[in-house]
């Protein structure tokens, strides 16, 4: 017992630290440091959401640096290509064998910035690689990083269907184990950015320290994998699309998911445990963080933003959790 104590302790500060070097000269929006830190943890894609400006590419690339991670970029347009994404075959001039180049989905860290702008085919390339953790270039398959750590960071054009943007299929959506808003900056902020430039210490110029390695995620991984869930919190993580049914207006609310929202679900309350250095998983760790991992995976109405859904499945279990 002491043993796992000492090991809860030492992720949490580990975790700790690692959000504090993203955060270095960052302002605002700690929340999303933590939560991307440890969706890292237990091998979670993340989806940003917020207006421009607010930090979300920053983000991103800091998330590669600190760790000592590879990172890949895929910039979101309409003609943006499967292969732009998982990489291509070319023939050599110099003898029969062909060339591959490998695509940013076989880096550690994969920046996909305004997934919406790409085309419907380009889409499913990118769920596909997500979904199988391997692609096929020519006629060879080759996995995406193995056992090493991985994950997708993406965003999306706020403004939804908008001109210039392609549908996101329900599919690519639940890739993504929660979707995390970025808040605009508040006057002191905005403020506190501008003291920052004027002075050269602007986040965008400031150089970060790797200070955990992939030894070290491995077995921060392992660690919030044996976190507790009790009963009670596994019977509402089971039963969370029924109580959202229940409390939002019926049973003709989709709730897609099927086996993947509650085990996303349990990894991310797990790493959020963790990071409090607790050996178990709370109430509250589900009130925080399930809509988080709910929003995206509710159909309300066609026009209602993903952000909206968050506050339906937070409404929905102040009413039921005590």
């Amino acid at each position: 017992m002491g043993e796992r104590l000492t090991a809860i302790e030492n992720a949490a500060n580990a975790m700790q630290i690692m959000s504090n070097e993203l955060g270095r000269n960052m302002i605002g929006n700690e929340l999303p440091r933590e939560l991307t830190v440890g969706s890292l943890v237990v091998g979670q894609h993340i989806l940003f959401e917020g207006e421009p400006g607010t930090g979300k590419t920053e983000l991103a690339k800091r998330v590669s640096t600190v760790t000592g991670l590879s990172y890949g970029r895929v910039q979101g347009v309409a003609d943006t290509l499967p292969a732009d994404i998982i990489g291509y075959e070319l023939p050599s001039l110099k003898d029969d064998e062909n060339r591959i180049h490998f695509g940013p989905i076989h880096s550690n860290i994969v920046f996909v910035d305004e997934m919406n702008r790409m085309s419907t085919k380009a889409q499913s390339a990118l769920n596909a690689a997500m979904a199988e953790g391997k692609v096929t270039i020519g006629n060879n398959e080759y996995k995406l990083n193995g056992d090493r750590p991985f994950m997708v960071v993406a965003t999306q054009n706020e403004h939804g269907n908008g001109q210039g943007t392609f549908p996101v299929s329900d599919a690519l959506y639940d890739r993504f184990g929660m979707v995390v808003p970025f808040t605009e900056p508040t006057t002191e902020d905005v403020k506190a950015a501008i003291r920052q430039q004027i002075d050269g210490h602007a986040a965008e110029t400031t150089s970060l320290e790797d200070v955990i390695d992939e030894k070290q995620l491995m077995e921060i991984s392992r660690t919030a994998g044996k976190i507790a869930v009790k009963d009670a919190e596994m019977d509402v993580i089971a039963d969370l699309a029924t109580i959202i049914r229940s409390q939002a207006g019926g049973t003709d609310i989709r709730v897609m998911g099927g086996y993947r929202l509650p085990k996303a679900l349990t990894k991310i309350v797990q790493a959020r445990a963790l990071q409090d250095g607790r050996a178990h998983v709370t109430m509250d760790d589900i009130r925080e963080i399930a809509p988080l991992v709910m929003g995206h995976r509710i159909d309300l109405r066609s026009d209602e933003s993903i952000a909206e859904r968050q506050q339906v499945v937070r409404t929905a279990l102040e009413n039921t959790l005590v």
